[in-house]
Formats: structure tokens, sequence, C-alpha cells
């Protein structure tokens, strides 16, 4: 192995706390392989300079921190790291970092680092005294699931606790994605966002995250954030983003004139629920004002997601075919319920963790119903295969 150039594949920790040496540490299937700095090291750089420290190891997202003198050029995607260790590494900032097809999207950083004796870094054109983070719009954007579940939720866990004093340098940055998600984009950083594959430019700052922080599936861990965070603090802060006044349910009782409200999710082409009617008017013999509308997924980029925010926080539940526009509960007020109707095809589990778990962590109720054959049309139109084969060839309408 390289001292100068390392293949890093779970966790990388460069250690220059000794005032007198430097350590890089590569944990390697739980194992630290150990490379001494030079001694003669300049000390004023090991003051400066800390430690960066990149996390391979999580199964969804890699992670680097580099504190000291950072220095980014995005129109080359590469970040300069003073140290005195040479090493380098690539990476894609977005949290699928086994998923090829999202990644086919993601432009790759190269992350170097440079000391007091080596070649003369790029110098400084903007310098900076807040931090960055740095994260691709790559992937599946566009979807508000993946929206939400690969940057969204993600942004929040890893920038929240800069109360606005950061700056985002985006990769793959789509405009209409930027002012679609603006109200809380804004919220999140004080600052101008930096178009990072245009940008040429040296950026300087005294601290740099690349890549996004992921802990579960549309949610969060609160054991692993320095306060506490939740899913619970999400949602109050994306209603806050979107200035939405309901923060919980109606209460049943407390006005017999007003009716709970539900929003049934409405999708055109896959997973229709082609009763729909049928349901609205059930649902209103029940006593429920029923609104009916097309799932944000469904109706495009140009989309008002401010007026359809609005229109989910005025209900008091959602129901909806599983599927992203699903992922609109995040707008719905505490107390709610979210019904979501699970297709064929063993869904059942995949469901719960897409958005039973979650809206449950935002302290909602959660309903799921899983369809039977008969109430699939998927089953008029695939043939069942002959008794004889039974054994041999599952049901095709239960795929």
């Amino acid at each position: 192995m390289s001292k100068a150039t390392l293949g890093f594949s779970h966790y990388m920790l460069f250690d220059l706390s000794n005032p007198s040496y430097g350590m890089l540490c590569v944990f390697h299937q739980h194992v630290c392989l150990t490379f001494p700095a030079d001694a003669a090291a300049n000390k004023q750089e090991l003051k400066q300079n800390k430690k960066p420290v990149c996390d391979f190891a999580d199964t969804r997202s890699v992670v680097c921190e580099l504190e000291g003198d950072i220095r980014i050029h995005g129109n080359s995607s590469s970040i300069l790291s003073a140290s005195s260790s040479p090493a380098s590494w690539q990476m894609k900032p977005h949290p699928r970092k086994d998923g090829p097809n999202a990644l086919s999207h993601v432009t790759q950083i190269s992350v170097t680092s440079f000391t007091a004796d080596g070649d003369a870094p790029p110098r400084c054109a903007v310098s900076s005294s807040t931090p960055a983070i740095v994260f691709s719009t790559g992937g599946y954007m566009g979807n508000p699931f993946h929206d939400f579940i690969d940057v969204l939720i993600l942004l929040f866990i890893t920038s929240f606790q800069f109360d606005g004093e950061v700056r985002f340098l985006v990769g793959d940055i789509a405009p209409w994605w930027i002012q679609k998600y603006e109200p809380i984009l804004a919220r999140l950083s004080r600052h101008d966002i930096v178009d990072l594959n245009r940008d040429d430019v040296v950026r300087c700052f005294p601290r740099v995250i690349v890549g996004l922080r992921f802990h579960k599936e549309m949610s969060i861990d609160p054991s692993r954030t320095q306060t506490g965070l939740s899913m619970l603090d999400f949602g109050r802060f994306v209603r806050r983003s979107f200035g939405l006044r309901r923060e919980s349910a109606t209460k049943l009782g407390a006005d017999r004139d007003k009716k709970p409200r539900l929003l049934i999710i409405a999708r055109r082409a896959t997973r229709v629920l082609e009763n729909v009617a049928e349901v609205a008017r059930a649902a209103r013999g029940l006593g429920f004002e029923v609104v009916v509308a097309e799932a944000e997924a469904e109706a495009g980029r140009k989309t008002n997601l401010t007026a359809f925010a609005r229109l989910v926080n005025s209900c008091d539940g959602m129901m909806g075919v599983h599927g992203a526009g699903l992922a609109n509960f995040v707008f719905l007020p505490m107390n709610t319920t979210l019904s979501q109707v699970v297709p064929l095809g063993q869904l059942d589990e995949i469901a719960r963790v897409d958005f039973g778990a979650p809206a449950e962590d935002m302290e909602m109720k959660y309903l799921q119903y899983g369809i039977s054959d008969e109430e699939s049309t998927r089953c008029s139109k695939i043939p069942r295969p002959s008794q004889n084969k039974v054994g041999l060839l599952a049901d095709l309408c239960t795929y």
C-alpha cells in the first residue's frame, strides 16, 4: 500500500493530534493500519489543520469532514486539504453509494491533501469564514420520495448544527429543483447556493463536509445526532419553511360543524385507484370532508409545491396507493393519519419501511391495507398458470 495514495474501502482517519508527529490510520475490517508521518513536518500546519475524517463504512452514504485550509475548485471537481501526510481518494457525494443507476448521474469528486513541502496549492479567489457542505442533486431527483430521502432530510441532519451559517456547494444542479425546494434550502442556509460543476474559481473554507448523512429510510435517528434531532423536528421545520399554519389535526367534537378533512392522493399512470370516486363517497358517508388531488409526483416539475403543501397541511389525514406521492405526508400536521394501500407484489414490508415507520416517527397514526388478488385489475390482465404447475410456478398476479 502506497503512503502517498491510498484506496479506502471502509473508514479513514488522519490523526494529527500528536504535536510531534502525524499518524494516518485506516480502518479496514476493524483493523487500524498506521503510517507515521514525517516528524519534521511543519508544527504550525499540524495545529491549524485538524484530522480529516471519512466514514466509508455506512451502508448507504460516504461522508468526509475536513478542517483547516480547504480549497475547492468546482469546475474540476477537486477538493484540496492541507495535511502533513499526502493522500488522495475519490467519492460521489450521494447517499446511494451502491446504486449504479443513481450514481451514473452524479459527478465524482477528487479529494487530495497537499503538504507544506509539496507543490503550492492554487490560490484562493474567494475566502469564506463559514463552513461548506458539498453534495449532489443527481440520482433520482424530481421524484418527491427521493427528493426527501436522498437529499432534503439528509441535508437537514447534516446542516442543522450550523443554524444557517453554512454554504451549499451543489453538484449536478437542476435550477428547477433548487427553485422548487427554495423554502427549505433558504432556511437551512443564509448564503447563495454555488453551482459546483460551473464554478471556475478556487473557494477556500475552514471546514467542509463532503456528502450527506443518512440514518434510515425517510426518517432520522435521534441517537445519531448531536442535539437529538428527530422527524418531529423535521416536520416542524418543513411546516415553518413553507409557512404552513396548522401544527395539529382537528380535534373531533371541538366544533360539531367542523368535519375532519381527508386527502386522497390520485395517480394517473401506474397503481391507479380506479374506484376513487366510490372510495370518496364512502369516506363522506363516514363524516369526512374529502379532497381528491393529483399527487405532486404525477403533476410534473412545474407544480407549485407551496400551494400543494398548503393543501396537504389543511387535511387531517392522507390516503393513497404506495408511491412517491405519499412522501408529501411531511406537510401534514401532527396527530393526523396516513393510510397506505399496498398493491400486489409482496410490498408490505417495503411499504411500511418507506412510509409507515417514518409517519409514526412524526407521531402520526398509520394504517396499511394490502389489497387481495380479487381487488387488483392485474389479475384480470395476467392469466393464471395451469393447475398442474402449482408448486412450480407462483400465481403471476401476485407478483
